[in-house]
């Protein structure tokens, strides 16, 4: 097998980020369906994201995990009137290739990225990097795991997390879902977050939930994300050595789903 053909794809990506996986598996002949299990909002308490801005200029360093936080970061900046090229002056520190790669389109480099993407191998970097003195600002999401946040300040790195968006669950999107779902036409479906897969148990039906072992293949991307798959009695699942969607599309084809 060397491409997607045949396959029918479930993208369960929010509605802003679902168009590169969907292009992504539509590149290899798979048909992608849209179904967006969450939503992403700016966080409702503006009060703690404006103090955060308005004294931006005493950070060294900042911290972002996903594109996301990039995103709400900068309309923070702009709903403040801080000028996005004070970013310039500091040092930042990312995850993900995908999230590095969004910082550069904002005109800006990242001054740590570890090898291996996720929260505990940032963490180790930047406690490796980061001076004495130096203060740090993580601007995350409500759902993002307090790995880093615990492992700096176990080392005595004084950084503030500041909740700039906030993720929930997409309930307009159930009755698509388990219908589909009934359907039998899903062949794999995708989480690329802890989140949509926990919003993916909590939508769908009992009754589907006891078939969907032997009736679905599920991809995920991330070590993270895997996890909080099992912990919900799915053992076996497509996971890429490179957290990426071409490392996963890649991984897919290399699996050879209709074969099996």
């Amino acid at each position: 097998m060397t491409s997607l053909q045949g396959l029918t794809v479930v993208n369960t990506r929010a509605a802003h980020q679902a168009n590169a996986l969907t292009k992504a598996i539509e590149r290899f002949g798979g048909h992608a369906l849209e179904i967006p299990l969450i939503k992403i909002d700016p966080t409702l308490n503006t009060e703690h994201v404006n103090k955060a801005f308005r004294y931006f200029a005493q950070y060294d360093w900042i911290i972002f995990t996903s594109v996301n936080s990039i995103r709400y970061t900068m309309k923070a900046l702009e709903e403040q009137s801080v000028d996005k090229h004070l970013l310039q002056n500091k040092k930042i520190a990312v995850v993900g290739k995908k999230t590095e790669q969004f910082l550069k389109k904002e005109g800006l480099d990242a001054t740590v990225v570890p090898h291996t993407y996720d929260a505990e191998h940032l963490a180790e970097a930047l406690i490796k990097e980061v001076n004495e003195g130096e203060k740090l600002l993580f601007p995350r999401g409500n759902l993002a795991r307090n790995v880093i946040v615990y492992e700096l300040q176990q080392a005595n790195v004084d950084v503030d997390e500041l909740i700039i968006y906030e993720t929930s669950i997409n309930e307009a999107v159930q009755d698509q879902l388990n219908q589909f779902l009934k359907s039998g036409l899903a062949d794999i479906v995708i989480f690329t977050s802890p989140s949509t897969v926990r919003a993916f148990f909590s939508l769908v039906d009992n009754e589907i939930k006891s078939q969907l072992v032997n009736k679905l293949i599920f991809a995920v991307i991330g070590t993270v994300t895997a996890n909080e798959l099992k912990k919900h009695g799915i053992q076996k699942m497509i996971v890429p050595e490179t957290y990426t969607i071409e490392g996963l599309i890649d991984t897919i084809i290399e699996n050879d789903i209709k074969s099996n």
